[in-house]
């Protein structure tokens, strides 16, 4: 009997040694929506410091032959484990941070939290708070997943909430950048602050409410903040008047087409710009979608709830697209801008694309310019991180061009692009995690004052033919949040749910307030 267990788990071994040294090893992982490591350059200060073996280490770990099918494997059983063993899990973290916990609710309240604010990147995930208790969850049908997610209801209708940490003491620096545009700007340009709420504002179970960050309250801090000149566009309450339909994903960590709309209903209702009904647009649907939350939670319930993922064309009005695509360097630091190129704004995906999100102007990796018929004088830049790719869809009927820039990547000196451009309305509209947080409007705030250039810009066309076409499927072929046009041009870094992209901060702007 000896003899045969010893047969058998040679074999095993054997066989795992033949497939994670001699087949192809994994490039991308469609469960966690990312680029797997790259194997490490060899040079003589790596070899003799010991990175190279620890780089090589990282690369073989990260890429092994099926990936994809072992976690897979390895969420089904732990789904298993978990329903057979009663588990209810319920830590969030906080990094380093610990809430002490109150006579009342067992946690120390998040309103009267003090934290140092850090880069929220909108691919990014908040670990908030504390460690809730048993009652707290008990009979909420939701528990607590990876990265702090909370996961409600159950297969095949699961929500997935991301836990807000702020309240009413963040968004300063998001105030305070919207004033510095509205100073440094000519007084003809309108300048409009919108902070966008997240799913958890309003789909939260109501013995957890408690328990989390009022992003109404951040809202309002912001509000109150604003200089007399700087519009403010409260998504809130535009959204919050609709939460019946569907106005969030449930698998994804972005809004949904509807959200968007009513937004953008609202932000033209500000801007006193006309506004194209839902009635003049054409539905679109990709059934079978799973977003990003499946990649972040590693939760099998999440991957057994596909929906439909819907997106809206206009119909009563043309209009042409010019996109320049941000240049990466290998850190995946933007370096600059491609030469411009016609292209289409809403690309096409098929039924059961976890990519449908890239529907809007193929994802974040371009600067982009949709010129419209509507002839009323008003161009509008929009600096949005990536829930505000939804928006610019729903503004062809108010806007005579639109600029959408992606504060991540945008090089050239904003002043100058305004200028150039003869913009006349500048909304900067980031999701209220990236709204609270002060890294998000240091960035904004130095795209006033950096250096960098770009191509001439192309000479406005009459729009007179149809509206740009929807690009077939077949010609879709990066990964999530990349757009390749050249094989030199290197794909951006994909963030880890906790990590931090690079910091500028101006004096003017806080560091540590929530």
């Amino acid at each position: 009997m000896r003899y045969i267990y010893i047969t058998i788990m040679t074999l095993v071994i054997l066989g795992l040694t033949i497939i994670f040294n001699t087949l192809p090893r994994s490039t991308y992982s469609e469960i966690e929506k990312r680029e797997l490591s790259r194997p490490p350059v060899l040079t003589a200060d790596s070899l003799f410091s010991g990175q190279y073996a620890a780089a090589v280490s990282s690369w073989y770990s990260d890429t092994e032959p099926f990936r994809d099918v072992f976690m897979q494997i390895s969420m089904e059983l732990h789904s298993l484990w978990r329903v057979s063993s009663g588990e209810n899990a319920v830590t969030f973290h906080a990094g380093d941070e610990a809430l002490t916990p109150s006579p009342e609710f067992g946690v120390q309240s998040l309103d009267t939290l003090v934290i140092e604010e850090e880069e929220l990147d909108d691919d990014a995930l908040l670990d908030i708070a504390n460690t809730l208790p048993d009652s707290v969850l008990a009979n909420q049908n939701a528990r607590v997943s990876n990265a702090g997610i909370l996961i409600c209801g159950e297969v095949p209708t699961v929500r997935t909430l991301m836990i807000y940490g702020g309240g009413s003491k963040s968004g300063k620096a998001f105030a305070l950048v919207a004033n510095r545009y509205r100073d440094s700007l000519s007084a003809s340009v309108n300048v409009y602050s919108m902070a966008i709420p997240t799913a958890i504002e309003y789909y939260c179970p109501d013995r957890i409410k408690g328990h989390r960050g009022r992003q109404k309250a951040t809202h309002d801090n912001i509000a109150s903040l604003l200089a007399p000149g700087v519009r403010q566009v409260n998504a809130v309450e535009a959204i919050g008047n609709h939460t019946a339909e569907n106005v969030y994903l449930r698998t994804d960590h972005h809004w949904s087409a509807m959200g968007a709309y009513y937004a953008a209903k609202e932000f033209a209702r500000v801007a006193g710009v006309p506004f194209g009904d839902i009635s003049q647009y054409e539905r679109h649907v990709i059934h079978g979608f799973v977003g990003t939350m499946y990649g972040y939670t590693s939760d099998v319930t999440v991957k057994d709830s596909p929906e439909d993922f819907e997106y809206f064309t206009p119909t009563g009005v043309n209009y042409t697209t010019t996109m320049w695509q941000y240049v990466l360097n290998d850190e995946g630091v933007s370096i600059g801008l491609t030469k411009p190129r016609s292209a289409t704004f809403f690309r096409k995906f098929g039924n059961g694309s976890s990519q449908a999100y890239m529907t809007y102007m193929g994802g974040d990796m371009n600067l982009v310019r949709v010129q419209t018929s509507t002839k009323n004088g008003r161009r509008v830049v929009i600096i949005k991180d990536s829930f505000g790719n939804a928006l610019p869809g729903f503004l062809f009927y108010s806007f005579e061009e639109i600029h959408v820039i992606d504060f991540r990547y945008f090089t050239p000196n904003m002043k100058q692009y305004v200028a150039d451009n003869g913009i006349t309305d500048v909304l900067i509209a980031l999701n209220m995690f990236n709204a609270g947080s002060s890294t998000p409007s240091s960035r904004i705030a130095r795209l006033l004052s950096q250096r960098g250039t770009m191509a001439p810009v192309m000479p406005r066309e009459e729009i007179a033919a149809p509206a740009d076409t929807v690009a077939p499927r077949d010609t879709i072929a990066a990964p999530v949040d990349t757009v390749s046009t050249s094989n030199s041009q290197p794909k951006p870094v994909i963030p880890h749910p906790n990590q931090s992209p690079d910091t500028i901060t101006p004096t003017e702007l806080p560091t540590t307030t929530i």
